[in-house]
């Protein structure tokens, strides 16, 4: 069941638990422009804590598939990548995280492997009190569609970050299973648009499920979860 949280100014707090990593979800923005390498400056990442860990959800579109994210790094500092799905055409997720322990602000530097003709969005969250090794991930992909679902390992104290992408006409709303609350969303050149979620909820099965108004032409999903440190 769920376990004993209050999620409070955009973060999932521990009642009082020990051993709990806590998730501030911080800012999210895109880049219509079609680059291989995108510069997010000043994003806001939070207070500054000797533990902080910034995590990187990212979405690309490009009319393609097996685009990669080759790096991320956060105010200078390299990141390690937790997740990826790019299997799908038109649009790839990511999910990247690193530590960065000191300033409220960072320019966040994603470069792709190939130019994302249709933009590229991040979502932000600051960790703390979360392990520095990803506990396990998670994706999903489809065409035509209304559902992308996975999932996976999320331990007792942990957190999870899920990044959604998808393209359609029209565009279509969306609703999250029980698992996770949506924490961002944007939409850009008309038919593109991002969603980012993240879960308080542990076990060995939490679902990341997002779930859409009507058929859908192209979507992808990312997911990752980190232990307590």
């Amino acid at each position: 069941g769920r376990m004993d949280m209050r999620k409070i100014g955009g973060s999932f707090v521990g009642a009082g638990a020990a051993g709990q990593a806590t998730l501030e979800f911080t800012t999210s923005t895109y880049n219509a422009s079609g680059l291989s390498t995108y510069t997010f400056s000043s994003q806001a990442i939070g207070t500054a804590a000797a533990d902080r860990q910034i995590i990187v959800a990212i979405c690309g579109f490009r009319a393609g598939t097996g685009d990669t994210v080759n790096s991320v790094t956060v105010g200078g500092e390299a990141t390690v990548q937790a997740v990826t799905e790019n299997a799908q055409t038109q649009v790839a997720t990511a999910i990247h995280f690193g530590t960065l322990t000191t300033g409220t602000t960072a320019d966040i530097v994603v470069d792709w492997s190939v130019a994302q003709t249709n933009g590229c969005s991040i979502s932000l969250y600051k960790a703390t009190g979360m392990d520095t090794s990803v506990d396990d991930s998670g994706s999903d992909k489809f065409g035509l569609e209304t559902v992308l679902t996975t999932n996976l390992n999320v331990p007792t104290g942990g957190v999870a970050v899920a990044q959604v992408g998808e393209n359609s006409n029209p565009l279509r709303s969306t609703s999250w299973g029980s698992d996770f609350t949506e924490d961002g969303d944007d939409v850009w050149n008309t038919y593109y648009s991002y969603y980012t979620a993240s879960s308080d909820e542990a076990g060995a099965a939490v679902t990341s499920e997002c779930t859409f108004s009507g058929e859908v032409n192209n979507g992808s999903m990312s997911v990752a979860s980190w232990g307590p440190a």
